[in-house]
C-alpha cells in the first residue's frame, strides 16, 4: 500500500484549467486596452508555469500555442496608432518569452512513460 500512485483528480485539473483560462483572458484584455509598448504579455508565463501541475506534456504545449494566438490576436485587434515598430517588437518579445518558458518547462519535467 505504500507504493500507491498519486494522480491528480479530475476536479483539480478542471480548476487548474479554469484558473489558467481566466488569467489568459484577463491578460488578453489588458493587452488590448493598454496599447503597444506595454509588456503585459509577460504574464502569459504565469499561465505556462501553472502547467507544471498537470503531468501531461502536451498540456503545456497547448497552452503555449493558445497564448501565442492570443498575443497575435491582440496585435490584430489593436487599433493603429502609428507605433507599429514598437508593437511588433513588443509582440515578438512576448512570443519569445512564451516559448522560452515552454522550453524550460519541457527541460525541467521528466518524460514519463504512459502506463
Amino acid at each position: 500500500m505504500d507504493k500507491m500512485i498519486k494522480r491528480e483528480t479530475k476536479p483539480a485539473l478542471a480548476a487548474l484549467f479554469t484558473i489558467q483560462l481566466a488569467i489568459s483572458l484577463a491578460l488578453f484584455a489588458l493587452d488590448i486596452f493598454l496599447g503597444p509598448g506595454i509588456g503585459d504579455g509577460i504574464g502569459y508565463s504565469i499561465v505556462l508555469v501553472l502547467c507544471l501541475r498537470n503531468p501531461k506534456p502536451a498540456y503545456a504545449l497547448g497552452w503555449a500555442a493558445f497564448a501565442t494566438l492570443l498575443v497575435i490576436a491582440a496585435g490584430i485587434l489593436l487599433p493603429d496608432n502609428n507605433a507599429l515598430p514598437l508593437d511588433l517588437i513588443n509582440r515578438g518579445l512576448e512570443i519569445a518569452t512564451i516559448w522560452a518558458v515552454w522550453f524550460l518547462i519541457r527541460a525541467i519535467v521528466p518524460n514519463k512513460p504512459d502506463l
